[in-house]
């Protein structure tokens, strides 16, 4: 007869136990790592897609207008919000102001100005002209004037008249008013921008700037930065005097200082990436942009964008992978 002890099933000990749930977690671990390298290698491609894309949509914008869509600009409804005095020898006491009268005067060179002075343009699409602040103080920012930063920029130029949704209405055919919501007959949008990434809460602190930027794949804004027409011109603001501003508007005085947190990147200590056309930048997975403003080259990543800082992930139109990778 055999032993009833050696029927007896034998249990695991806690000690094999132990080691059991440790090997469990190892695994499932490297599994959880393997697929989050995976989403994100997915979303570093998507945002590849979508820059080459939106590089395209630039090109066609400029071939319609004749320009790069400028990373800074103010949109008055009126045109007397403008600051559009000079100095003594001509100059504009506002070169910002002056600048962006220039590109609308441009793009649409029959706008009615008259009109746009008496009756106002609707440019943030919701229906009213925007009043402004009394006493009128021209050059400053406002309800009805808006100072657009270059992610801003990117989506009202390439995607026209904001709109409900939200969405992109193109710009009205209107010859006298681009921004006319009767005029069925539009002018782009040169990109179809999805809804679901289209956002107005990055200047939440200024309930009059509804203007949309354009998130990546990781839910953040992409930055945008013109060279405008003038070689290596990013820094067309640099030396400017800020306006002073009604509300308390955190822009700096500078294209190449964003509240976004990024500046264009160099190639060489005296020409930029890109000098005569734009950088496209996507923040990475960290929603956080390097500072930028430095020289760039697969020599010099190990010193700006060495892996564990906020630039390792950032992607750019200038580098074919992501900023830390050292690939041209």
């Amino acid at each position: 007869m055999m032993n009833s002890r050696s029927l007896r099933r034998r249990g695991f000990t806690l000690v094999e136990l132990m080691v059991v749930i440790v090997i469990v977690a190892s695994l499932a671990s490297l599994i959880i790592a393997s697929v989050i390298g995976s989403l994100t290698k997915g979303k570093e491609a998507r945002n590849r897609v979508d820059i080459t894309q939106l590089e395209v949509a630039l090109e066609q914008f400029k071939q319609r207008f004749g320009m790069y869509p400028p990373s800074r600009i103010k949109l008055c409804e009126r045109l007397s919000y403008y600051d559009l005095t000079t100095t003594a020898s001509g100059a504009p006491n506002n070169q910002l102001d002056y600048d962006s009268v220039q590109t609308l005067t441009s793009m649409f060179p029959r706008i009615d100005t008259t009109g746009w002075t008496a009756i106002g343009i609707d440019w943030n699409g919701n229906g009213a002209i925007d009043s402004f602040a009394s006493p009128l103080l021209p050059g400053m920012d406002g309800p009805g004037a808006i100072t657009l930063e270059g992610d801003q920029c990117l989506v009202f130029f390439l995607g026209g008249i904001p709109g409900a949704g939200p969405s992109c209405l193109g710009f009205a055919a209107d010859p006298k008013n681009p921004a006319n919501s009767l005029s069925t007959d539009r002018i782009g949008p040169f990109f179809e921008f999805p809804s679901s990434r289209l956002g107005a809460s990055r200047f939440a602190s200024n309930a009059y700037n509804t203007y949309y930027s354009y998130a990546d794949t990781f839910g953040f804004p992409y930055a945008y930065f013109s060279a405008y027409k003038v070689r290596n011109g990013y820094n067309r603001y640099f030396t400017c005097t800020a306006p002073s501003y009604v509300l308390g508007i955190p822009f700096t005085n500078s294209d190449c200082q964003t509240t976004l947190g990024v500046s264009p990147y160099l190639q060489t200590a005296v020409q930029y990436h890109k000098p005569t056309s734009f950088q496209i930048m996507s923040a990475g997975a960290d929603n956080s942009f390097a500072a930028g403003g430095v020289i760039w080259t697969p020599q010099s990543v190990p010193s700006i964008c060495a892996q564990g800082t906020s630039g390792y992930d950032d992607q750019a139109n200038f580098t074919s992978g992501v900023l830390g990778a050292g690939v041209e």
